[in-house]
């Protein structure tokens, strides 16, 4: 039944205009001293916005939304449809277990603790290099490489390209993206890869351990010599779009999956085709720059020299070339910043010349 609406005189004031069923409505009372209140009244007298509120949420609660249709919301698309594709890329994970229903929501459960340390992690890495004003950004790949190698996944027994072809399942293009469900989803991977056989293959408590342990403590702080702050690089797009031609020129496919890949072995003969080595640097220099910070790389004594990398590893290997030859060119331990530009350039234009 619709309430009636119209004047009527309530115990505190002179006139209402509203329900007189609930008594509620908008008055002008006046007070002994002069003064008067206008304003809503509510259960025949003052009404304050917060019971006007309470009661709203009584008669008209707030639907419960469910955890799906919230990691959708908060992974930036549209409402439900994110959670859909999200529970179908983990979709292998979960449908060997019998719950894997009650594993999805539980999975849900640990991005939503953490989401507003991973969405903080997100905007950093997705600004490095970048010195532009825009509060949104999207994550590539090149930076999604970084954030892997600053919290050492690559000191767990693969390396950045393989974390990255489990994770991405993409070609290593350094300038593709990652939107934030995606980004998510290559944590879940990765995490499940990285601690199933110990965690006894229970998705949620994979991915807890490898935030709580590896991707928390360790991110947005920087590593390597490619990105030395959050707006600033040590190579310019042109080198990376440069770097990604040589990469290219020289990669190899995978047998079975057709994974595109370059060894050090590789890039170290491209040093030395090329006249790089030992022209502008010792070969000894370029497997000391091969193989620092990768750790399975080395073996005691002895090197191995079969791991695949990615532009990122390449990118590091050729800015620590190039400092030591800006370094020795300046004949000072201190490079400029233009000069060692410069010498990464001369090292990218030597190994591109003639790789057709």
């Amino acid at each position: 039944m619709v309430p009636l609406v119209r004047r009527f005189h309530s115990a505190q004031c002179t006139g209402v205009n509203g329900s007189m069923d609930s008594k509620k409505g908008v008055a002008h009372s006046p007070s002994k001293n002069g003064e008067s209140f206008a304003g809503v009244f509510h259960r025949d007298r003052i009404s304050s916005s917060r019971e006007t509120d309470e009661e709203e949420r009584e008669v008209f609660p707030r639907p419960k939304t469910p955890l799906g249709t919230l990691i959708g919301d908060v992974a930036g698309g549209e409402k439900g449809a994110d959670s859909g594709r999200f529970s179908v890329s983990i979709s292998p994970l979960l449908s060997p277990l019998a719950d894997h229903h009650y594993q999805l929501q539980q999975v849900y459960s640990v991005i939503l603790q953490y989401m507003s340390q991973l969405k903080r992690i997100y905007h950093y890495y997705s600004s490095l290099g970048s010195q532009s004003l825009q509060s949104s950004h999207c994550l590539t790949r090149l930076q999604f490489w970084q954030l892997l190698r600053d919290c050492r996944v690559h000191h767990r027994g693969l390396s950045i390209w393989e974390a990255d072809t489990i994770a991405a399942q993409q070609p290593p293009c350094p300038t593709s993206c990652l939107l934030m469900r995606e980004f998510l989803q290559s944590l879940v991977l990765l995490s499940h890869h990285l601690y199933s056989s110990t965690i006894c293959g229970d998705v949620s408590a994979c991915l807890s351990h490898f935030l709580t342990n590896l991707i928390l403590p360790n991110a947005c702080s920087l590593t390597g010599t490619v990105f030395t702050s959050i707006s600033s690089s040590l190579v310019s797009p042109q080198q990376v779009d440069q770097c990604w031609d040589l990469y290219q020129s020289m990669a190899t496919s995978t047998v079975n999956e057709g994974a595109m890949f370059v060894t050090m072995r590789s890039l170290l003969w491209r040093f030395k085709e090329r006249g790089v080595v030992p022209s502008l640097i010792p070969a000894e220099v370029v497997v000391q720059a091969l193989v620092q910070d990768q750790p399975l790389a080395v073996d005691q004594t002895d090197y191995n020299l079969d791991i695949k990398m990615t532009v990122l590893d390449v990118l590091e290997t050729v800015s620590r070339c190039g400092q030591v030859i800006s370094c020795e060119q300046s004949h000072d331990q201190v490079c400029e910043s233009d000069k060692l530009s410069a010498a990464i350039s001369q090292v990218l234009s030597k190994l591109i010349d003639n790789s057709e």
